[in-house]
């Protein structure tokens, strides 16, 4: 299944290029009208955006079947090869669909609000179909039933060549149906991307989770610290035993020879000790 962006603010397509798996960049020139820019120049931004290896869909602004014609091949030309010329589902674009499939050029059938729109669209030879579920859903229908019955009439007529390119979503939950049901591709606007993965919760779960790395962090600070002061006592007590240790080396021959001189009896003559530094004889 393709994701498509449903834009042409060439900044919002820039930023979900580098996030998100993106198969491509659909328009209309409505959204292209918002930019206040030359269409064609806004397409070909778009197109430097994506690369070559992503989809582009364009439409048409002709409305009768010549002029369509015309500006396809202008799509295509200005565009490059991996571009998908929108036509949409009226008489005259029927009339274009059949003209264009026959030059080759690869084609969306648009402004599907009706089944019967889509399969006149897809035995013209359009590749892609463009339901409008929430503008179906504020017609008093039900957009994904409706997006969900010309999949079934694709399938069930052998016209498996051609498949959706679902588009106008209000919310995620549109577009999940449409993907558990097996659509081929959804075209989605930026507004409703950055809700994907905006949820409270899904925010409470991360900042639960760093809450816990940072508590986790000090604590080993703290026993890194405790650690390093408990090893600096134990090592100036072995340097305080060390030395203590040492003392008697240093002093106690002198220490005996004092002591043996003081028990000796008044008049008795002291023998000689041994001192770790030289020979001392005291009389």
């Amino acid at each position: 299944m393709l994701l498509c962006i449903d834009d042409a603010n060439v900044e919002a397509i820039r930023r979900l290029v580098e996030y998100y798996p993106i198969d491509g960049v659909s328009t209309n020139p409505t959204i292209i009208s918002r930019t206040k820019r030359e269409p064609f120049e806004v397409l070909k931004e778009i197109r430097e955006i994506i690369g070559s290896e992503r989809e582009l869909f364009a439409q048409v602004l002709a409305t009768e079947a010549d002029g369509m014609l015309a500006d396809a091949k202008r799509i295509i030309k200005e565009l490059g090869d991996n571009t998908v010329v929108k036509i949409p589902c009226t008489t005259e674009g029927f009339k274009a669909m059949k003209m264009c499939h026959k030059e080759g050029i690869r084609l969306l059938g648009t402004a599907i609000y009706t089944p019967m729109q889509g399969f006149i669209a897809a035995k013209c030879g359009c590749e892609y179909l463009a339901p409008y579920v929430n503008r179906i859903d504020n017609m008093g229908y039900d957009g994904v039933r409706v997006a969900m019955e010309i999949q079934d009439m694709l399938e069930n007529n052998g016209l498996d060549y051609c498949g959706l390119l679902a588009a106008s979503f209000k919310n995620s939950q549109q577009i999940i149906d449409l993907i558990k049901y097996g659509v081929k591709a959804v075209t989605v606007p930026v507004d409703v991307f950055d809700n994907f993965v905006k949820n409270a919760a899904i925010d409470a779960a991360v900042d639960h989770q760093r809450d816990r790395r940072d508590d986790q962090r000090q604590t080993d600070g703290l026993h890194t610290a405790h650690g390093a002061q408990k090893n600096g006592r134990q090592g100036e007590k072995q340097i305080g035993e060390a030395n203590d240790a040492k003392i008697p080396d240093a002093l106690g021959d002198d220490r005996l020879v004092i002591d043996e001189q003081v028990e000796q009896p008044l008049g008795t003559k002291c023998g000689k000790q041994e001192h770790p530094h030289g020979k001392h004889e005291l009389q």
